[in-house]
């Protein structure tokens, strides 16, 4: 396998990292890798995108997460996580969902001290790691932040040899990795190596030599160091122990690596054997939807109008009917070849638990007297009309239903509906109770600098006067 990047952040690390996924895997390829991790700040913001570049350049991906983990004083201390198959990747999914949540996460992830949680601030707690710790290989962290270093460099060798002790028993001992670094920095920061490896040594722990990859090239080195004087609110003339001391957190060579680590082979060798233990992969073809609650459904359902009630695509059509009399009458003509073919294609895509579902959620908003409508190209729906998620006859308005939906074409459907701002609460919790919390995300956005802003803050962190 060769040497491999087990540590390496991208721009989803906010303010920290200064390269995409698509560039650090660009990176890789071009230093022939064959393998690169991404183990971002508490966040999978970015594993889709980076499979993605990984799998079409031909490099092998490795997903990990680098966690702010709770310790006996309740600080974060940094943890890398790798996922070693795809079970270590739903754990991973499930950590980064406690971390996020804290406290607020209860059998119901939605409740009323939701609000209350640091988003920004995330803290994985010792009883969620030790929940789901299986199928994932642990590296001890970064030498500025992790907690055996920092025991180390505070000269609390008992503590620091305690804390290695409980993870590898937590992870076993062919899954708990001492994390070396050799950024080529001068005393008393290089002997950091000598005294983790010895610990190591002592405890018969193995190591790997990481480079706690920040950016892809040296060239970006200034880049990644204004973007953390931002998230400091500091100025590059102002010190803060988050800036990187020199230019040496980029993504290097197998030979760099090598030459750092000579007189430490081993480490780099287990770098490589930890890349071919990790196996995940995503299917990226297939929908994977929610099961519609039928049975609930058709019991609380007028049964004179549920035909053959016992299917979903039956259940859907019903409910169509029954919306197609409603706003047309007779269901004839154009409305008939209209609903049929947008059945059929509904159905051969395997949507019908969509469509239902949506239909659920806004028929319990309207039940409760929450305004709900559904806009953008669902619009050009007439399923999406009778069933009234949405308010526009797409007949009457000469809509076409392959914009929102299109057989020759292998895309989700999209149904936007927005609801009352002041009752979307009530939705919320109403899904989370029907559909289960382990069924259900809430979506978040990456904010991102538009031209006016990066110039304003980018010129705050230079020290230029407003």
């Amino acid at each position: 396998m060769g040497v491999a990047h087990l540590h390496v952040h991208s721009y989803f690390s906010l303010l920290d990292g200064a390269a995409s996924p698509d560039e650090l895997v660009q990176a890789a390829w071009d230093a022939s890798m064959s393998a690169v991790a991404l183990t971002d700040h508490n966040s999978l913001a970015g594993a889709v995108r980076f499979y993605q570049a990984a799998i079409e350049v031909g490099v092998k991906p490795i997903i990990g997460v680098e966690f702010d983990v709770g310790t006996a004083g309740n600080s974060g201390a940094h943890l890398v996580l790798l996922a070693e198959d795809n079970e270590g990747y739903a754990n991973l999914c499930r950590l980064v969902t406690a971390a996020r949540l804290g406290e607020a996460r209860r059998e119901s992830a939605f409740s009323d001290k939701y609000a209350e949680v640091d988003r920004d601030r995330p803290l994985l707690s010792q009883e969620h790691l030790r929940e789901h710790c299986s199928h994932l290989i642990a590296l001890s962290g970064c030498q500025q932040r992790g907690e055996i270093p920092a025991l180390l460099r505070r000269k609390r060798f008992r503590e620091a040899h305690e804390v290695a002790g409980y993870y590898r028993d937590l992870f076993g001992p062919d899954r708990f990795f001492i994390e070396l670094h050799n950024h080529l920095l001068p005393r008393p920061d290089n002997r950091m190596r000598s005294l983790l490896a010895d610990l190591a040594g002592r405890l018969d722990l193995p190591v790997v030599a990481t480079n706690n990859v920040h950016y892809a090239r040296r060239s970006s080195y200034r880049l990644q160091d204004v973007l953390v004087c931002i998230r400091n609110h500091k100025t590059v003339e102002e010190p803060h122990p988050d800036r990187k001391p020199n230019a040496e957190f980029y993504l290097k060579s197998p030979r760099q690596m090598a030459r750092l680590f000579r007189n430490q082979p081993e480490a780099i060798e287990n770098a490589a054997r930890i890349a071919e233990r990790c196996n995940w992969s995503l299917d990226l073809e297939t929908f994977h939807f929610p099961r519609f609650d039928l049975e609930t459904a058709t019991a609380k359902a007028d049964r004179r109008d549920a035909e053959n009630g016992g299917e979903r695509h039956d259940y859907l059509r019903c409910l169509c009917e029954q919306g197609a009399r409603r706003l047309y009458g007779n269901v004839t003509g154009e409305v008939r070849r209209r609903l049929e073919h947008e059945l059929r294609v509904i159905e051969d895509k395997g949507l019908c638990d969509y469509f239902l579902i949506v239909w659920d959620i806004v028929r319990f908003a309207k039940s409760q007297g929450i305004a709900c409508s559904g806009r953008g190209s669902a619009g050009d729906s007439i399923v999406s009309y009778t069933l009234g998620i949405t308010g526009a006859d797409p007949i009457a308005h000469d809509l076409l239903f392959e914009r929102f939906l299109n057989p020759e074409r292998r895309n989700m459907p999209d149904i936007d509906v927005d609801f009352c701002s002041r009752r979307r609460d009530e939705v919320t919790r109403y899904i989370y109770d029907k559909y289960g919390a382990e069924r259900v995300a809430a979506v978040c956005t990456v904010n991102t600098f538009r031209a006016r802003s990066a110039v304003r803050e980018v010129g705050k962190a230079l020290g230029f006067p407003e």
